[in-house]
This record gives structure tokens, C-alpha cells and sequence, in this order.
């Protein structure tokens, strides 16, 4: 009735509509539901919904070098996160060139509100708990220590989550390729991992094995990234709340100054 007015009617698939129009004697078949197409981006850095991600995106890390790197993550808008950030928390210190070298690195939770104003890793009082154990084992955020060693500082996830939650599982996703290169062109001894998201980060294959675990159940045993040992341990913010708990995190660190001396060469 409606085609007699010249009224058109729309429908989700226009070759069902021909045939319709075309056959008007005729029942038309019922069409599949329709499928909204998954939007695509070409440029890596282009926004996109919690959850998607470019399937190249860990292989295009893998080949930067240590300056092309850092200004990937300054500039990376690639998960959610890159629109509520004011910057991306790289590290400590900071190198210009692109043959980088650290003894240590130290992977540390998501950035706070007052690391994402700063744009520095571990400031205030959790920063300055950081920096006393870090003496305390012979190294400093800046230049060698007593130990003679070098150390690197860098969140598991480079942008602060707003309100101060967890990351989500797309943001982990999207910043481990960074995580994964730092380490990877900085050859570490030895690896800290400074609570859970630090640890899951870190241990992203052995996932399965520690999806479950409490961060009480990772620290206290040796684990490994590529061959790195890697210990886990509590972040200093937890600390402050749990002082009790900090004569075992100073056990960590005692095992992490031991396996980066046995393999001091």
C-alpha cells in the first residue's frame, strides 16, 4: 500500500528492497541480520575504542629505536587513556640517544594524577620512599650509584587512568609493546616490578599461570622476562598505607641486588 502512495520504505540490505520492488508478488526472503563493519584506522596513533587494536601495532614497536620510541608514546593516542592524560610518563632519567643502557629497571604502577601534572615517574612521598630504598641498595635515579650500576624507572602503563583505577585489559594491550621494547633496547640484569599491574605487565607470559594470583603470592620468587630475572614486589603507595609489610619488600630488593651482582661481568 505504501508503494502505491510512492511512499519508500528503507531496509537494512537495498538488494532485498530491489527484489522486493522487483517481485512485488512475491514474499521476499528474510535477510541476515545486519553486522556493523569494526572500524579501521591506518594511522597508529589515531584514537580508538577501549578494546581495539591495531593488529600491527606490537610489531611496528618492536623495530624503533630508543628516540623514535619515546616519541611514540608522547605522541601515542592508541586506547583511551591518551585522551584523559596531560602527558605520557616515559621515565627516569631520560636519554636522548638511541644506544640506552640500564643495569636495572624498575617497573612501577600506573601513573598517579600528580605524575601525569609533573610528568615524572614516582613523585611525593611514594617517589621519595622509591628513592631511599633505591640508596639503600646502591642506586639512584640519576647517574650511577654506589653499586656502580644504572638504573631505569617507567610505568607498566605510560598514561594515568583517570579517578585512579586499574588500567583495563585494552590499555595493558596497547602500552606492553612500549614496556617490551624499553627493555629490550636497555638489556637489563635485573627487573623490579612494583605491584600487581607492574608484575602482570612484565610476566605477560606466564599470564595463565599468574592470572589469579595476589601480588603477596608473586613476590618471593624468581621469575623471568626473556631471560631477565624479574622480581615482584610491593609498590611504595602501598607501603606507606602497610608499613608492617615493608621488611619484605626490602627481602625483594635484597634478592634483586644479588642476582644483578651474580651477573655483574
Amino acid at each position: 500500500m505504501l508503494a502505491e502512495m510512492h511512499i519508500r520504505v528503507w531496509t537494512p540490505h537495498s538488494d532485498t528492497t530491489d527484489r522486493t520492488q522487483a517481485a512485488p508478488n512475491k514474499p521476499a526472503k528474510a535477510s541476515a541480520p545486519s553486522v556493523t563493519p569494526t572500524a579501521s584506522f591506518s594511522d597508529a596513533t589515531a584514537p580508538r575504542p577501549p578494546g581495539e587494536a591495531l593488529p600491527d601495532h606490537p610489531v611496528r614497536v618492536a623495530t624503533l629505536g630508543w628516540a623514535a620510541l619515546q616519541s611514540a608514546v608522547q605522541q601515542c593516542q592508541s586506547c583511551a587513556l591518551g585522551q584523559s592524560r596531560q602527558q605520557a610518563i616515559w621515565g627516569q632519567p631520560v636519554q636522548a640517544h638511541d644506544t640506552p643502557h640500564a643495569d636495572w629497571v624498575v617497573v612501577l604502577p600506573p601513573p598517579s594524577a600528580d605524575e601525569d601534572a609533573q610528568g615524572l615517574p614516582m613523585v611525593g612521598e611514594p617517589g621519595q620512599l622509591l628513592d631511599n630504598i633505591l640508596a639503600a641498595v646502591g642506586l639512584q635515579r640519576e647517574g650511577l650509584g654506589a653499586l656502580g650500576q644504572s638504573v631505569f624507572l617507567t610505568p607498566a602503563v605510560k598514561c594515568a587512568p583517570p579517578q585512579a583505577r586499574n588500567p583495563q585489559a585494552p590499555e595493558l594491550d596497547m602500552c606492553a609493546p612500549y614496556l617490551a621494547r624499553q627493555i629490550a633496547l636497555l638489556q637489563p640484569r635485573v627487573i623490579v616490578a612494583m605491584g600487581l599491574v607492574a608484575a602482570q605487565a612484565v610476566l605477560r607470559h606466564d599470564a595463565a599461570s599468574i592470572a589469579n594470583l595476589p601480588l603477596g603470592r608473586l613476590r618471593a620468587q624468581l621469575w623471568q622476562h626473556h631471560g631477565i630475572p624479574v622480581v615482584v614486589t610491593y609498590p611504595s603507595a602501598y607501603l606507606l598505607r602497610n608499613p608492617a609489610d615493608k621488611a619484605k619488600s626490602w627481602a625483594d630488593w635484597c634478592m634483586a641486588r644479588s642476582l644483578a651482582a651474580a651477573l655483574t661481568g
